[in-house]
Protein backbone atom coordinates (compact mmCIF):
# COMPACT_ATOMS: atom_id res chain seq x y z
CA UNK A 1 0.00 0.00 0.00
CA UNK A 2 2.80 2.44 0.86
CA UNK A 3 4.52 1.74 -2.46
CA UNK A 4 1.41 2.78 -4.40
CA UNK A 5 1.18 6.08 -2.52
CA UNK A 6 4.86 6.78 -2.98
CA UNK A 7 4.68 6.02 -6.69
CA UNK A 8 2.06 8.76 -7.15
CA UNK A 9 4.53 11.41 -6.07
CA UNK A 10 7.54 10.10 -7.98
CA UNK A 11 6.36 11.93 -11.09
CA UNK A 12 7.02 15.26 -9.36
CA UNK A 13 10.57 14.21 -8.51
CA UNK A 14 11.17 13.45 -12.17
CA UNK A 15 10.43 17.02 -13.28
CA UNK A 16 13.76 18.54 -14.24
CA UNK A 17 14.36 21.99 -12.81
CA UNK A 18 11.41 21.91 -10.40
CA UNK A 19 13.52 22.61 -7.33
CA UNK A 20 15.38 25.42 -9.11
CA UNK A 21 12.07 26.95 -10.23
CA UNK A 22 10.74 26.85 -6.68
CA UNK A 23 13.89 28.57 -5.39
CA UNK A 24 13.63 31.27 -8.08
CA UNK A 25 9.98 31.90 -7.17
CA UNK A 26 11.00 32.26 -3.52
CA UNK A 27 13.66 34.79 -4.52
CA UNK A 28 11.13 36.65 -6.68
CA UNK A 29 8.68 36.95 -3.79
CA UNK A 30 11.40 37.95 -1.31
CA UNK A 31 10.43 40.55 1.21
CA UNK A 32 11.29 44.19 0.63
CA UNK A 33 12.91 46.20 3.37
CA UNK A 34 10.86 48.92 4.99
CA UNK A 35 12.20 52.23 3.67
CA UNK A 36 13.67 54.81 6.04
CA UNK A 37 11.37 57.79 6.52
CA UNK A 38 12.74 60.92 8.18
CA UNK A 39 10.87 62.99 10.74
CA UNK A 40 10.46 65.78 8.17
CA UNK A 41 8.90 63.35 5.67
CA UNK A 42 6.55 62.07 8.40
CA UNK A 43 5.45 65.64 9.12
CA UNK A 44 4.77 66.23 5.41
CA UNK A 45 2.72 63.03 5.29
CA UNK A 46 0.70 64.19 8.33
CA UNK A 47 -0.15 67.41 6.49
CA UNK A 48 -1.20 65.50 3.34
CA UNK A 49 -3.40 63.16 5.37
CA UNK A 50 -5.06 66.10 7.10
CA UNK A 51 -5.61 67.95 3.78
CA UNK A 52 -7.13 64.84 2.24
CA UNK A 53 -9.37 64.36 5.28
CA UNK A 54 -10.64 67.96 5.32
CA UNK A 55 -11.30 68.09 1.57
CA UNK A 56 -12.67 64.53 1.41
CA UNK A 57 -10.26 64.06 -1.50
CA UNK A 58 -8.80 60.80 -2.74
CA UNK A 59 -5.20 60.16 -1.75
CA UNK A 60 -2.67 57.63 -3.02
CA UNK A 61 -1.22 55.67 -0.13
CA UNK A 62 1.82 53.42 -0.38
CA UNK A 63 2.10 51.14 2.63
CA UNK A 64 4.15 48.20 3.81
CA UNK A 65 2.20 44.94 4.24
CA UNK A 66 3.61 41.42 4.67
CA UNK A 67 6.99 42.27 3.20
CA UNK A 68 5.62 44.16 0.20
CA UNK A 69 4.88 47.78 -0.54
CA UNK A 70 1.36 48.17 -1.88
CA UNK A 71 -0.39 51.23 -3.28
CA UNK A 72 -4.05 52.12 -3.03
CA UNK A 73 -6.19 55.14 -3.77
CA UNK A 74 -8.89 55.94 -1.22
CA UNK A 75 -10.59 58.66 0.81
CA UNK A 76 -9.71 59.22 4.47
CA UNK A 77 -12.80 58.84 6.68
CA UNK A 78 -11.23 59.06 10.12
CA UNK A 79 -7.85 59.74 11.70
CA UNK A 80 -7.38 57.82 14.96
CA UNK A 81 -4.50 59.53 16.76
CA UNK A 82 -4.93 57.38 19.87
CA UNK A 83 -4.48 54.02 18.13
CA UNK A 84 -2.33 55.49 15.32
CA UNK A 85 -4.57 54.27 12.48
CA UNK A 86 -5.95 55.79 9.33
CA UNK A 87 -9.50 54.72 8.43
CA UNK A 88 -10.34 54.65 4.74
CA UNK A 89 -13.65 54.56 2.90
CA UNK A 90 -12.99 51.38 0.88
CA UNK A 91 -9.86 49.66 2.21
CA UNK A 92 -10.55 49.64 5.95
CA UNK A 93 -7.74 50.88 8.16
CA UNK A 94 -3.97 51.19 7.93
CA UNK A 95 -1.53 51.78 10.81
CA UNK A 96 0.36 55.08 10.50
CA UNK A 97 3.68 53.27 10.94
CA UNK A 98 3.17 51.16 7.80
CA UNK A 99 2.65 54.14 5.47
CA UNK A 100 5.68 54.73 3.26
CA UNK A 101 4.49 57.40 0.84
CA UNK A 102 1.47 59.65 0.21
CA UNK A 103 0.36 61.91 -2.61
CA UNK A 104 -2.88 63.72 -3.31
CA UNK A 105 -4.78 62.60 -6.38
CA UNK A 106 -4.42 65.96 -8.12
CA UNK A 107 -0.60 65.93 -7.79
CA UNK A 108 0.04 62.97 -10.14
Amino acid sequence: MKNKKASRYLAFDALKGLKEAIVSVDEFTAKEKFPYISEEERNEMDILIYKSYLRKEAIYISYYYKGKIKEICDVVCKIDAIHHRLFLMIHGSIPFASITQLRLKDSI
